[in-house]
């Protein structure tokens, strides 16, 4: 029997993998949308952060100020990825 300092806490594993997959889902819709940092993005396309700037201000990538920092998504990066 539990004692008063304890809670026993019946939990129905469906309703708290749902609740799980949902906060997961949102927590990755929301990461996709900030994107990655300019040297990140340099990193990954193996060009240097000059290059990136560069196709910024030019018009060729797209990317958006986040909380004062310059963000680029990740549906931008993957077009940039295929060479669309």
């Amino acid at each position: 029997m539990a004692t008063s300092d304890e809670q026993i806490v019946h939990v129905d594993e469906r309703a708290l993998r749902k609740m799980v997959d949902e906060a997961v889902d949102e927590r990755m819709r929301r990461e996709r949308a900030v994107g990655v940092s300019v040297p990140e993005a340099a990193h990954i396309l193996r060009v240097s952060t000059k290059t990136i700037w560069r196709k910024i201000k030019a018009g060729e990538i797209q990317a958006e100020r986040v909380l004062g920092h310059v963000r680029i998504t990740q549906d931008e990066m993957d077009r940039l990825r295929e060479g669309r």
